[in-house]
């Protein structure tokens, strides 16, 4: 589909509003069994991204109102803390045939007592458009659970250590999660061993970095809807309906899950909706009203595997340390991902940003091997549309898109685009690559004589464990006649926890611009492609003390008391470790990123819910999340993203006022009309004044415009910069 039917086509609309941090009297939202008194307000699903962030707002309360530990009992009583793994139960899942699947991912769960816990706090990484899907889904009670999903824990977590999943924050927990705090989760208090109960915890909050209506569309009703056999390559087919619902395209069952190539890992998509007063596809019940709000900035890095570095080699690692190879162009990325007759970027000297032919040596052939996530996900989401499917991009009379050249589910043994020539291998295969096998995923599949290579990650973990992981001949899959390829391009959101000591790869700058700093190597801490930050052994069961910091690295955690036990954090004193500034983003220059969002039920339609930390709330919580961030040197701690408000004047954070709040963000989306349920005029959010007007529409796609320049036009010509799209 072009962008011109793409923004026809959108559907839906959230309403966005901005914090208003105040004081408001709320009645604890309690864990669901029948007479408790545990305040479970915050049990998040959602994004990644700011999943350490969360973390430490749990553990070490806010650093900008002076509040104690969030999820503690407050004052100076330390949080306890477990990580590990869980699932996300969507409330309809037995209200399909076959029933939906329940969705894993990486649990933190943080609260104040072992034995007689009075708050509980958790938080489930999932992909975005997932963790939108089980926070919005609405049961009917009939056969399963009314009102959203629900978070499920396996008995054996009571007896499981934690994992350490959260970087600088240390699993208190060492030989399993309290019985009560299970028991609570799992809505069987008293028991007296671990026992799941009826009634689990629902969703309380969810966290994306896809707006709601983008989620909806292209990550969620796209996959969902049937390719009808069409060729794999545009402009024939853009790829607009990728064919993984049931039979005809139906997203009423469970259909076709995507899968990875590298593990049983898959994605699955199922009919949802978000808009307030709109009935569930599936159950038939109203969805309740919620709030949607801007937490933060996330910026996207390119990511290259080092590991074949020799000299001569050509390989990505050759080209980085050898041959000045720290930057690449969109346009060249959008060609490689696509895989597209229009101009196949199949070689690593074809994105490498310089002569082919440099100090008399010619770079040799070495293949390229592209890492691309599931559509579920707002981290693929967001480099389709602002990377691979952008209109500078749109070669050959139609855009490009992730999906080129990889075969829907209806094409079966007619699919050109198989692993092995001529082979009727219709059939996702989760172990297709590097396993052996004759068969193979849909998106793992090589182009022109095996000289390049596409494979399917699912998870940010996954995409970062691939890239780091180099390849050996016994691990490679002999049988395709895939050669060893340990040249991997992949994406990802910035968190310092997603590449803690993750040796073998490096970021790259894009189209000359870098994301995390002002410039390559520059007074503003450019770090030159290395990831900042992070002891190589920071984490790892085992090694809680004795850490020492490495050059421009942290230390310790935040919830370490200092003693023999854990210690605390802390950045080198000699060599401190610069936190990233995001100065291209914060203008406007740098191309790929996307602005992390959260939301909340409220009781009413227009209705909002205050910010309370004295009977912690979502608003509390995430707004205590993004100041972890905050670019001020006294108080930031962990800069995984950019705030998108914060107070500069610390004087002016108590809990009790609503202080002035400093907006660091100088660019914005354009938005786009999701016209098809007219809910609400499309509006960038942004007043006369600057930011803190309603938001509605999509943005993925949107060009990136200066807020001056919004307001302005505003103020002056009452126009507005909409369905501008890049």
């Amino acid at each position: 589909m072009n962008k011109s039917s793409f923004f026809v086509g959108l559907l839906l609309v959230a309403i966005l509003v901005m914090f208003a941090p105040a004081s408001h009297a709320q009645t604890a939202t309690n864990c669901q069994s029948a007479g408790s008194t545990i305040n479970c307000n915050v049990i998040a699903v959602g994004s990644s991204a700011i999943f350490p962030s969360a973390a430490l707002a749990a553990v070490t309360g806010d650093p900008l109102r002076g509040n104690g530990p969030l999820c503690g009992a407050g004052g100076t009583t330390a949080t306890r803390f477990w990580s590990g793994s869980a699932s996300g139960r969507d409330p309809r899942h037995l209200l399909t045939n076959p029933n939906i699947p329940d969705e894993g991912g990486t649990v933190w769960i943080a609260w104040d007592n072992d034995t007689t816990p009075t708050i509980i706090c958790a938080y489930l990484s999932v992909d975005s458009i997932v963790g939108q899907r089980l926070f919005f889904s609405q049961g009917n009670g009939a056969s399963g659970p009314s009102n959203n999903g629900t978070l499920l824990l396996n008995a054996s977590v009571c007896t499981t250590a934690g994992a350490n999943k959260v970087v600088f924050v240390w699993d208190t927990a060492t030989t399993g999660l309290p019985l009560a705090v299970y028991n609570a989760l799992e809505g069987n208090p008293g028991a007296t061993g671990c026992t799941a109960g009826a009634l689990p915890v629902n969703f309380t909050t969810a966290s994306t970095d896809v707006r709601s209506e983008d989620a909806l569309f292209v990550g969620n009703q796209r996959v969902l809807a049937s390719d009808g056999a069409a060729t794999a390559d545009f402009p024939t087919d853009s790829k607009s309906s990728l064919g993984y619902g049931g039979s005809g395209g139906s997203c009423l069952i469970p259909g076709t899950a995507i899968l990875s190539s590298y593990s049983s890992s898959s994605a699955q998509s199922i009919c949802y909706t978000f808009v307030a007063g709109q009935l569930d596809p599936i159950s038939g019940v109203a969805i309740p009203p919620s709030q949607n709000v801007s937490e933060g900035l996330l910026a996207m890095l390119p990511i290259i595997s080092i590991t074949n570095s020799a000299s001569g080699s050509g390989g990505f690692g050759d080209l980085f340390n050898n041959r000045g190879f720290n930057d690449v162009l969109s346009h060249d990325l959008a060609a490689g991902y696509a895989f597209s007759p229009y101009g196949t970027a199949t070689l690593t000297r074809d994105i490498f940003l310089g002569s082919n032919n440099v100090n008399g040596t010619s770079i040799p052939i070495t293949v390229a091997h592209y890492l691309e996530r599931e559509p579920q996900s707002g981290t693929y989401t967001t480099w389709e549309w602002q990377v691979v499917r952008n209109k500078e991009s749109a070669l050959g009379g139609g855009g490009l898109s992730q999906e080129t050249n990889i075969c829907g589910p209806s094409q079966g043994a007619t699919c050109p685009y198989l692993a092995v020539p001529n082979a009727a291998c219709p059939a996702q295969s989760a172990t297709a690559f590097p396993a052996t096998s004759t068969c193979s995923n849909y998106a793992s599949w090589g182009k022109n004589g095996f000289n390049a290579l596409k494979t399917r990650v699912i998870g940010t973990g996954q995409m970062v464990s691939v890239s780091n992981t180099a390849y050996t001949s016994g691990s490679c899959a002999t049988s395709l006649a895939f050669p060893c390829i340990t040249d991997t391009f992949g994406y990802a959101f910035w968190s310092l926890g997603t590449f803690g000591g993750k040796s073998n790869i490096r970021y790259l700058q894009l189209d000359s611009n870098d994301a995390l700093y002002a410039g390559w190597s520059s007074t503003d801490g450019g770090n030159n492609g290395v990831f900042p930050g992070t002891d190589p052994n920071q984490n790892v069961a085992g090694h809680p003390t004795g850490l020492t910091a490495p050059a421009n690295g942290c230390a310790g955690y935040f919830n370490g008391d200092g003693g023999a036990t854990i210690q605390n954090f802390s950045c080198s004193a000699t060599n401190p470790w610069p936190f990233p500034t995001f100065s291209n983003i914060q203008s406007g220059n740098y191309r790929v990123w996307s602005i992390n969002r959260v939301m909340w039920f409220v009781s009413a339609a227009g209705g909002t819910l205050l910010p309370n930390w004295t009977t912690l709330n979502a608003p509390a919580f995430w707004l205590s999340a993004a100041d972890q961030t905050a670019p001020n040197p006294t108080v930031g701690k962990l800069p995984d993203f950019l705030p998108f408000g914060f107070c500069a004047n610390l004087a002016a954070c108590p809990n009790a006022t609503a202080p002035t709040l400093t907006y660091p963000l100088h660019a914005f989306r354009s938005h786009y009309t999701v016209p098809a349920w007219g809910i609400g005029a499309t509006s960038n959010g942004i007043l006369a004044t600057g930011f803190g007007g309603v938001e509605n529409g999509g943005d993925v796609a949107g060009d990136a415009i200066t807020v001056q320049a919004e307001a302005d036009g505003v103020s002056f010509f009452s126009a507005n910069f909409f369905s501008w799209v890049q």
